[in-house]
């Protein structure tokens, strides 16, 4: 595969349209004007989950880079991964292989050990694996602090590694439809998809952002972090999500954007009293990586005075490929969010293009179904050890279904997500959408936990709808009326057989892992399953 094979088709529309308006065209350009600019300001503020706190200005923060940079110049090899978390060593490391044009990997330090060895298998041979977990992985690793040694320096590339085109940054797929892919990321698609934030969010206007998303995924790391970095705005990262730690922190460090993910602000909605008696100067949350629903969005609507901000993207497509504005007042954004059946996922950000298709590759009309498509400078060279049958007919399709509606004067086209192409199944010959039901879960679920919809296959239905649920702290009376709720909901939304399990069933970013539990349902694949009792079971 080829960089012209893959590229072709945009790449003069990639020259052609997108202008840097904050940023230059290199990774490192951007690094160095940021950092010259701000020396003394603010640039890091990580908190902990036991409550300490760490500060560092620009100037802070680049001799903590420098200090990386030089030890990863006396390695050889092009790949580098890290496995950590929500570390602030983990932020400077990682822009210090990017400074030095390695390819970069962000991994989960504390993933499962099955998952990280499908990932080691899939990663070059000679891949640097760095890390400051204390735990056996299986592979080889080294520390942050000591990768430097003779031992590292003595890695090199394979043949076929040197040979291979060398992707900026590589991130796996989440692997919510199956499993994962390594999606390879390019330095030009990466910058033109931040300077497009940084205008969209105001950032340049150094707002404060803070963010408790897994700093090894896309949204946290490209959006949050580089957003804030290129931009001379301060950044806040929470190690991990704790609802009165982080409420705490958004008044007093008078955080203006708040990135998060639904489930999130479902806790925000539940925990409302709490959070309207704070004095908090929060303009927007931004929610991404999963979808919010249309219960979620008109309860948060209705309840916060600061503005919903719905985006969606890819890893393939670097980050977001649309957003909802946040220029637009509160009202307008509430209309996009409630008006129509589902919530908004906003118009396509600058240096995307955005289609609705059909099974023909054709352009639908405003308000049919049909698959969202991408095009654009943020696009992946593709993915790794692909022929590049992932670009079909010079698009990226999703595999996500939605439509999309003009804005009132009919310039700009708002489009918005139903399901995923894998999240329907047939029940008795019937379309059933299994995000649909996951919409009606979630309204029933009062506590915390997690109940996602899984579809698997039944000899009488042709296929099922069986439910996760994900709740170690829930109680028996929570249990008990969940249960009554549940019997409750239409027959077409109602599951047949809801596990409980004991690890959770999503991404980190909240994404359904529906198709790694399919096989539990296998004892009810021969049963004939009636909608009016639902079968409770133990994983």
């Amino acid at each position: 595969m080829t960089e012209d094979k893959v590229l072709y088709s945009w790449k003069g529309q990639e020259e052609k349209d997108f202008t840097f308006l904050h940023l230059s065209k290199t990774f490192e350009k951007s690094y160095s004007t940021a950092v010259k600019a701000n020396q003394s300001s603010p640039c890091i503020h990580w908190i902990s989950k036991k409550g300490s706190s760490l500060r560092k200005t620009f100037s802070e923060f680049n001799h903590d880079v420098e200090s990386y940079r030089s030890q990863i110049r006396k390695t050889q090899t092009q790949w580098i991964a890290t496995l950590s978390g929500n570390t602030y060593e983990n932020l400077a490391l990682m822009t210090a292989i990017l400074l030095e044009k390695r390819t970069l990997c962000p991994l989960n330090g504390d993933d499962e050990t099955h998952r990280l060895q499908k990932r080691f298998q899939q990663l070059p041979a000679s891949t640097l694996f760095l890390t400051d977990r204390k735990r056996d992985f299986p592979f080889k690793t080294y520390p942050f602090e000591d990768f430097g040694s003779s031992e590292t320096t003595s890695i090199k590339e394979s043949p076929k590694d040197e040979s291979a085109r060398k992707p900026f940054i590589a991130v796996f797929t989440s692997g919510s439809t199956g499993d994962s892919k390594i999606v390879q990321q390019r330095e030009n698609g990466l910058l033109a998809n931040v300077d497009a934030l940084i205008e969209a969010h105001a950032l340049h206007e150094k707002k404060r952002l803070a963010t408790c998303l897994p700093i090894f995924h896309v949204n946290a790391l490209e959006f949050s972090f580089f957003g804030c970095l290129f931009s001379g705005s301060e950044f806040t990262l929470f190690e991990n999500f704790d609802f009165f730690q982080a409420l705490e922190i958004l008044e007093k460090e008078e955080i203006q954007i708040f990135s998060a993910i639904p489930s999130i602000l479902k806790t925000f909605c539940g925990q409302s009293q709490k959070v309207l008696s704070k004095s908090l100067p929060l303009e927007s949350f931004v929610t991404a990586a999963s979808y919010l629903s249309p219960a979620l969005a008109r309860k948060a609507c209705d309840i916060f005075s600061f503005k919903i901000i719905q985006g969606y993207g890819l890893s393939e497509a670097i980050n977001f490929s649309t957003l909802l504005p946040p220029s637009l007042t509160k009202t307008e954004i509430d209309y996009w969010l409630r008006t129509y059946a589902f919530p908004s996922i906003g118009p396509a950000l600058r240096g995307n293009e955005v289609f609705v298709l059909d099974e023909k590759n054709q352009l639908v009309a405003e308000g049919v179904t049909g698959e969202i498509a991408l095009r654009g400078i943020n696009l992946m060279w593709g993915y790794k050890d692909s022929d590049g049958t992932e670009f079909k007919n010079n698009f990226f399709r999703t595999g996500d279904l939605g439509f999309f509606r003009l804005s009132k004067d009919k310039k700009e086209k708002y489009f918005f997500i139903q399901s995923r192409k894998k999240d329907m199944i047939k029940r008795f010959g019937e379309t059933v959408s299994l995000k649909e039901i996951d919409d009606a879960l979630l309204e029933k679920l009062s506590f915390q936990g997690t109940l996602i919809s899984v579809g698997f296959p039944n000899e009488t239905a042709g296929e099922e709808v069986g439910a996760i649920l994900f709740s170690p702290t829930a109680t028996n009376t929570e249990i008990e009326n969940l249960k009554k709720d549940l019997e409750m909901l239409p027959p077409s939304l109602k599951p047949r057989v809801v596990l409980r399990v004991q690890t959770a069933p999503t991404t980190e970013s909240g994404k359904p892992r529906r198709w790694s539990y399919v096989s539990l349902f296998k004892d009810y694949e021969s049963k004939i399953l009636g909608p009016q009792k639902i079968l409770w079971s133990e994983e």
